[in-house]
């Protein structure tokens, strides 16, 4: 075990005060200073003091140099502070190697997936239809005239929630056999509804009508599917593969086709949609994007992702004196900007950014806390949900005048982002775990 100290003359003379037997005496080295020290049951430590030279500033995670002693950062990039860097050449060349691993194993990238497919038949078994019932609110519900749909799923339904016409349609599920969580997917005209972690069927929701056992090609059942970059198509883990260390994840149809090249990558419980129709997942040095390209692995932050919308991303990121702050991010132009004030370095929040990047809403257990990306102002609001699994447990609709959340008796609960109050849906759906938005595109 290593700790890196900034001082380790003060450092030593304070672990001898302390009585602490020190028999190696700091001994110097090219990347710095390094003294050993035993703990109570004798195991090593090693105590490292980095050289000046080996400090690294970074404004940008895709650019990195390396700073001579006393030169100080341009003024206007000061604000993102100093980046820690690994002492060692060897933990390095470790990372790099990983990358290129990771690369040697994609497949040829110039083969895309089709421009269009032909109609899909869906594969379904024809055991245990559930039924379909239709609510006609009679007008449109929140006033909303926008063409997109909020689904809700509730264990043993799923609802199609068309808020501009007044309609809910609820079908019945047959028992979703496991008690882990769930991927939940909207289609062009379908709802999957679909088991991580255990071995069973998902099912597939085609919009009014019944449900219907889902078993796609090589897919029994189990594993994570994630958005893919068309409505149609999705990723889906490959649990056949047999290697703990590394995903593959297929695009694929609710046919069972898989279609063009698949994305491998680290195996982490941490693995996010990027709202864009590929994946984030944490790495060595921070948060990647994977896509099935030979530029496929791209560092989007040194810090984690808090939140993702198809124009934005939010990260926590820390200095080397764990300062940390909050960082928007525009995919667009990579712009980043800090906003708000310092959160703990191990502080972990739930978050929802609003499509238009006006603001970021954070369930907490005493309410919602609403930040304005612009300004960097917060405001904590008196409404409660719950936090939901695996994102925020809120979704905005895709003007952003909505957020969507589910409350503590499992009711949904309709917030307007101009006032913050909570809303009634006008229609009961009953207990609802989870939900999702269906975009007109």
């Amino acid at each position: 075990m290593s700790f890196r100290v900034t001082n380790l003359d003060a450092m030593m003379e304070q672990l001898r005060g302390a009585g602490v037997s020190v028999p190696v005496e700091p001994a110097d080295h090219p990347g710095g200073r390094v003294a050993w020290v035993r703990d109570p049951e004798a195991n090593l430590i090693q105590l490292f003091e980095p050289a000046a030279s080996d400090r690294v500033w970074s404004a940008e995670p895709a650019s990195v140099r390396v700073l001579d002693d006393g030169e100080q950062p341009a003024p206007e990039a000061q604000h993102n502070g100093w980046r820690r860097w690994a002492p060692w050449l060897s933990l390095l060349l470790a990372g790099v190697l990983a990358l290129v691993f990771i690369e040697l194993r994609r497949e040829d990238p110039t083969v895309g997936p089709p421009t269009s497919s032909p109609e899909p038949t869906i594969p379904v078994t024809t055991a245990d239809q559930g039924a379909v019932n239709v609510t006609e609110v009679g007008e449109p519900m929140l006033g909303v005239t926008g063409d997109w749909e909020l689904i809700a799923y509730g264990r043993v339904t799923v609802s199609r929630i068309e808020l501009d016409r007044g309609q809910v349609t609820t079908t019945e599920l047959p028992d979703v056999r496991s008690s882990g969580p769930v991927s939940l997917l909207a289609g062009p005209d379908w709802t999957i509804v679909s088991p991580w972690e255990d071995d069973v069927p998902a099912y597939l929701v085609p919009d009014g009508k019944p449900a219907r056992e889902l078993r796609l090609q090589d897919y029994g059942g189990g594993g994570r599917l994630f958005p893919g970059p068309q409505p149609d198509r999705f990723w889906m883990e490959d649990l056949d593969q047999g290697n703990a260390r590394e995903i593959t994840l297929h695009l694929s149809l609710v046919t069972g086709e898989r279609i063009g090249v698949p994305i491998t990558l680290p195996n982490s419980d941490a693995i996010t949609p990027d709202g864009a129709g590929y994946v984030l997942a944490p790495m060595t040095g921070g948060t990647y994007v994977f896509r099935p390209k030979v530029d496929g692995v791209r560092r989007v932050t040194i810090g984690r992702v808090d939140a993702v919308s198809a124009d934005f991303l939010l990260a926590t990121e820390c200095d080397q004196r764990a300062l940390c702050f909050r960082t928007l991010i525009s995919r667009a132009t990579g712009q980043r900007r800090t906003v708000g004030r310092s959160v703990g370095p191990t502080a972990r929040s739930r978050h929802a950014i609003a499509p238009d990047g006006s603001i970021s809403v954070e369930v907490r257990d005493n309410g919602l806390f609403v930040t304005d990306l612009v300004t960097g102002g917060g405001q904590l609001y008196d409404v409660l949900v719950r936090p939901g699994f695996p994102d925020s447990g809120v979704v905005f609709s895709p003007d952003s005048e909505w957020l969507f959340g589910i409350g503590h008796d499992g009711e949904v609960v309709a917030i307007d982002t101009d006032t913050f109050q909570a809303h009634d849906l006008g229609a009961s759906l009953g207990r609802i775990s989870q939900l999702t938005i269906r975009t007109s595109d």
